[in-house]
């Protein structure tokens, strides 16, 4: 039908459809990865973040990924924020990185986040991992978590500094990338 295959092709209906059922990288599917390249064309957030993480971490095209990364999170997606944060205080001091974070954890988006990130991260090969810098926090002994392991769901609300609770996120991803049990 003329008319379905038009609403199908309509940038907005390719900015918001589901990608549920579409996998991160369509290896065996051409029809797949055409849509999902479609997708991306148009700026959906979740074909921009799928692709920012592929890009950065197994195709090591770090300038690609953090591109579409920023353009997925600067349209709100809460995973591209959390992933482009962490990614942020690796390479700089605070600044956007820790305000990219802070939103995350605003949106109690945090454990969310780190499944997602977890689940895209599983199915690639990794070439590129991330290098973790001091906690910039003078008084980290004093600022103490409970007595117990993060896991994915815990949105951290028991860090009462800001640089220690974005410092264990980027330890938490640093870990995963390095394929470290962190929960």
């Amino acid at each position: 039908c003329k008319a379905f295959h038009r609403t199908a092709n309509d940038n907005y209906i390719l900015g918001h459809v589901s990608l549920d059922k579409v996998p991160v990288i369509p290896w065996r599917s051409p029809k797949q990865a055409f849509f999902l390249e479609k997708c991306k064309e148009t700026g959906h957030p979740e074909a921009l973040y799928r692709e920012g993480v592929v890009q950065y971490f197994s195709f090591a095209k770090v300038g690609e990924g953090l591109n579409c990364l920023n353009s997925a999170a600067k349209v709100g997606h809460v995973g591209a924020a959390y992933v482009l944060g962490v990614i942020l205080l690796c390479i700089e001091e605070g600044g956007e990185g820790r305000r990219l974070l802070n939103y995350v954890k605003s949106k109690k988006g945090i454990g969310e986040s780190r499944k997602k990130f977890k689940d895209v991260i599983n199915r690639l090969w990794l070439n590129n991992f991330l290098e973790p810098k001091p906690n910039a926090c003078p008084m980290q002994a004093q600022h103490k978590r409970k007595q117990r392991w993060p896991s994915d769901d815990d949105d951290d609300n028991d860090v009462s500094c800001e640089a220690c609770g974005c410092h264990l996120q980027v330890i938490f991803v640093c870990n995963l990338l390095r394929g470290i049990v962190t929960y």
